[in-house]
């Protein structure tokens, strides 16, 4: 089970990702915050194994809060309105960039990189004589299903 944390200035933003958490077999939303200085505090004391960061927040930015992410537990998937800062958001090891508004099968593709990155899987197909891939993730509906490729 994935422990997701959302973090958005706009109430709107929240609710519908926490509703794409709720729908997505393997996540669990583990808390939301409006304020990124907020969601910095809470993430210094509890764990959270994938943050969606709004860009663009008063006081203290999804792209400066990833900075202080510790990035070996959480994987970071950037959510905003703002194409102009995706070069920037991957700088700062970005699993995805997903652009506003966030139809529930780009989040779903987001939150397969995310699992492909944690479990070590390459996202592009091996090379010619390169290892096969461990996993494979399957979407059907509105599921992810992990598949053993032997």
């Amino acid at each position: 089970m994935l422990r997701c944390v959302v973090v958005d200035d706009e109430a709107g933003a929240v609710e519908v990702l926490r509703g794409y958490i709720a729908r997505t077999p393997g996540l669990a939303a583990a808390a939301s915050f409006r304020s990124a200085v907020d969601a910095q505090a809470w993430l210094s004391t509890h764990e959270a194994d994938l943050a969606f960061l709004d860009i663009d927040m008063p006081d203290l930015g999804g792209l400066e809060l990833a900075g202080l992410v510790d990035r070996r537990r959480t994987a970071v998937v950037f959510c905003t309105a703002y194409a102009q800062y995706a070069a920037e958001s991957y700088e700062r090891d970005a699993v995805d960039y997903l652009l506003k508004p966030v139809a529930f099968e780009r989040f779903l593709r987001a939150v397969a990189k995310v699992l492909a990155r944690r479990d070590g899987f390459a996202p592009s197909p091996p090379e010619r004589g390169g290892p096969a891939p461990r996993e494979l993730f399957v979407k059907s509906g509105a599921k992810i299903h992990r598949l053993d490729p032997r």
